[in-house]
């Protein structure tokens, strides 16, 4: 597994948690994680052309 594809895969671990602060009103939390995971989302595509990992799946 590719650095990249571990940075996207780090954004599963994050879904629990968003609808546990979305259920219980925990809006820190929930800002929180939402920018996580588009911080994630920005960076991915960028690490795997930067490692040469790039592949038909994003990047």
């Amino acid at each position: 597994m590719s650095l990249a594809d571990a940075i996207t895969l780090s954004r599963l671990a994050v879904v629990p948690g968003l609808v546990v602060a979305a259920v219980t009103g925990a809006t820190t939390w929930f800002t929180g994680l939402v920018a996580f995971a588009l911080l994630t989302d920005a960076i991915d595509g960028r690490v795997a052309r930067w490692r040469g990992t790039a592949g038909p799946r994003g990047a």
